[in-house]
């Protein structure tokens, strides 16, 4: 297992230093940070952590930067962005996909090769990786329904093979959110299908996603707390409707009034604003007789760790 020393003999990758942590995530918010790297394969990203493991440095790894926000200053804190791509079909039943592809780029490869049973991913921010660590989800279905397997970096910087019992899959969470672990590649069941019924069933759910969440250039992060409950009446959103704050807006903070379980930002606001902002949302659903909402959204702290 080689481990190179120095960031910049790493082939592969490409480096800002520093950099503005809000530029590479949805929702805009984020200040300063050491530096960002750009692996733009899946041995360049394995290499990167390796050093940066062997080097101490904090760092946190980021595929599209959606459900993710990050600190006003983090000067020690480097940034991993996943460039790794690429689907490959395994047989009728399986596909093999890079952390860092895009869920975009996935739902244009089920439609074009008859791949069913991923539409639920049609519209929702962010890479494949992103998506399989917080066990996205949408229409009644989410990724550890399909996650067959998957090939990690573990710890201590070994690439090893998990099964989906080892991944500590729950409704919006798994061990890869906050842990160590990394994805680098996801075994996926699909099901054979007509192209054409896998397009229209991915361009249904983009259509609801244009009619009921705010507009594609909002910088969100997608949607913010969990759902308290699995029926329509507790639903995170309603909560937030019933209690009066849909279109709430604070400075550069709005509750979207298309769904109130978005919250946009307009520019200019820090991950203190933020905060103070939702403790205003979750303390006022409260009020109104609901229960505390939890975030699905991640908050990254100065040293890397995330919460």
């Amino acid at each position: 297992m080689k481990v190179h020393q120095k960031l910049e003999d790493i082939p592969g990758i490409t480096c800002r230093r520093p950099d503005i942590s809000g530029r590479h995530t949805t929702l805009g918010i984020g200040g300063t940070v050491a530096m960002s790297i750009r692996a733009n394969s899946r041995e360049a990203l394995t290499a990167v952590l390796r050093a940066l493991r062997s080097q101490g440095r904090p760092h946190v790894i980021l595929g599209g930067g959606s459900n993710i926000v990050f600190p006003e200053n983090a000067p020690d804190l480097v940034l991993v962005l996943n460039g790794s791509r690429g689907i490959r079909r395994i047989d009728s039943h399986r596909i093999a996909v890079m952390s860092g592809e895009t869920n975009l780029a996935l739902m244009a490869w089920c439609a074009g090769n008859g791949a069913a049973g991923l539409e639920f991913l049609a519209g929702i921010p962010g890479t494949v990786g992103g998506a399989t660590a917080v066990n996205a989800g949408a229409f009644g279905r989410d990724m550890a329904a399909s996650f067959l397997e998957a090939q990690i970096l573990d710890p201590d910087g070994v690439e090893t093979r998990v099964a989906p019992d080892a991944c500590g899959f729950r409704y919006r969470d798994s061990i890869f959110k906050r842990g160590d672990a990394v994805l680098l590649e996801i075994i996926l069941s699909v099901v054979p299908d007509e192209p054409a019924e896998v397009r229209r069933r991915i361009r249904g759910h983009f259509a609801y996603r244009r009619r009921n969440h705010p507009e594609k250039n909002a910088r969100t992060a997608g949607c913010f707390f969990k759902n308290p409950g699995r029926t329509r009446e507790k639903t995170a959103g309603r909560l937030i409707d019933a209690a009066g704050l849909r279109g709430l807006r604070r400075q550069s903070l709005e509750v979207s009034s298309k769904h109130a379980n978005f919250i946009v930002h307009h520019g200019g606001a820090g991950m203190t604003d933020l905060q103070q902002f939702i403790d205003h949302i979750a303390a006022a659903v409260q009020k109104a007789g609901g229960p505390r909402l939890e975030r699905e959204v991640l908050f990254v702290a100065p040293d890397g760790g995330r919460y």
